[in-house]
């Protein structure tokens, strides 16, 4: 089990869209966004100036709906904001998030280490478009050093998605940095139950998150809609003109889920499954053959039991 966490966020203008710092207790790292329009803000700022890890973020112009990201690493991350600021191939970042040490204990070997890993991570997640291209390779450093810096990368992918940047964070589990957050991952992994969805020659699987309903790739999905079905049609329309759903190359009734996709109910999955208006709570299925509804109230049941 996770133990709880103390997070402190700053407003230094006093604006929730302004200048951000971020810390969690007893954590010799801290985190600062700023909103590109503010870069200039950064100068003034002894945490920009540190050796640190950086990531850009923005919508991606060639995806509607989907997150962009480059992250980089410098001795002085304010210097390199600069010449990002001024680069007509990024014109698409919108935001900045930093990581530097309070400490000032981060070398060029850390970040760069820092930085290897967050792009490993961000690919694993597939949660966005990675701008890097390859995943830089991670220097050598002592066992010691490794040590600190996934605890330090730990820390920080517990406040990235609190701050805004969800890249990194697995729809469905995957990598975690640390022994600590791994071993939770693969206990969530296991204790997850799977539901299934068959219809009309589609076939799914999906998970429940703590973020939302998702179906996960490889499922299929009909295309055997009518004209009368209009609920989710867009949303069909749109995952694939984004490529989350293709022509399944076998079954010329079915489309593909090329990635694992949230949703926001069971329902709205159903939909998309079985192209037509579906009740998702009784639709999908354990392995056992329990509905959903049913299993959701056996869970509610239990946690109420053990209060």
């Amino acid at each position: 089990m996770m133990i709880g966490k103390s997070i402190r966020l700053f407003l230094i203008d006093g604006s929730p869209t302004g200048l951000m710092t971020a810390e969690i207790g007893q954590w010799t790292g801290k985190a600062m966004v700023c909103p590109r329009q503010s870069l200039p803000k950064l100068a003034s700022r002894d945490e920009a100036r540190r050796p640190g890890v950086y990531i850009l973020a923005g919508a991606d112009p060639q995806r509607p709906g989907r997150e962009r990201v480059y992250i980089g690493e410098a001795e002085n991350v304010y210097d390199r904001l600069k010449q990002h600021d001024k680069d007509e191939k990024k014109e698409w970042w919108q935001r900045v998030c930093l990581f530097a040490a309070a400490d000032q204990s981060l070398t060029k070997a850390h970040i760069k280490f820092l930085e290897s890993r967050l792009v490993e991570l961000a690919y694993a997640a597939e949660r966005a478009e990675i701008e890097n291209g390859n995943t830089p390779t991670r220097p050598a450093l002592p066992e010691a050093d490794i040590a600190d810096m996934e605890v330090f990368l730990a820390q920080a992918l517990v406040l990235l998605p609190v701050i805004g940047f969800r890249f990194a964070l697995a729809l469905v589990g995957g990598e975690s940095s640390s022994s600590e957050l791994s071993n939770s991952a693969r206990a969530s992994e296991s204790q997850a139950e799977r539901f299934y969805l068959r219809a009309k020659g589609a076939e799914a699987t999906a998970r429940v998150t703590d973020e939302a309903f998702v179906v996960l790739k490889g499922s299929t999905a009909s295309n055997q809609d009518t004209a009368s079905w209009t609920t989710f049609r867009s949303q069909r329309d749109e995952m694939l003109s984004n490529g989350q759903l293709i022509n399944h190359p076998d079954k010329t009734e079915c489309y593909l889920f090329t990635e694992n996709v949230p949703f926001s109910s069971p329902s709205a999955a159903g939909a998309i499954i079985c192209a037509r208006s579906t009740n998702g709570r009784t639709a999908w299925k354990t392995q056992g053959g329990k509905t959903y509804a049913d299993w959701q109230e056996a869970r509610q049941l239990a946690s109420e039991e053990g209060a």
